[in-house]
């Protein structure tokens, strides 16, 4: 399923207050200076990246090695490979960052 098509579908997540009171009372004791219309425009902010999150998560459950290549950078490669010549188990680590857009 392309991932444009799948944020579409869980786009309608933004509907759904999942745990608003809780995510509310977070933003609220984050942002005490803020306005009560402030706090509910992270609050829509937050259910729109996190409906976004959940889809490339279902996405990258499917996705192929030539569209992972495209999303994922490998730094120093060459010591996986020198591991990986010497019989050795590794664990991959890594972060999913730089995601809050509006």
């Amino acid at each position: 399923m392309p991932l444009g098509f799948t944020y579409m579908i869980l786009s309608v997540l933004r509907l759904v207050p999942y745990r608003k009171k809780v995510i509310l009372s977070n933003i609220e004791n984050s942002f005490p200076n803020n306005t009560s219309q402030e706090n509910k425009l992270i609050l829509k902010q937050f259910y729109k990246y996190f409906s976004r999150l959940l889809a490339e998560s279902i996405y990258n459950l499917n996705i192929s090695k030539r569209n992972l290549s495209k999303r994922m950078i490998v730094k120093n490669p060459e010591v996986m490979d020198e591991l990986y010549s010497k019989n050795k188990n590794v664990i991959l680590v890594s972060a999913h960052y730089n995601n809050w857009s509006f």
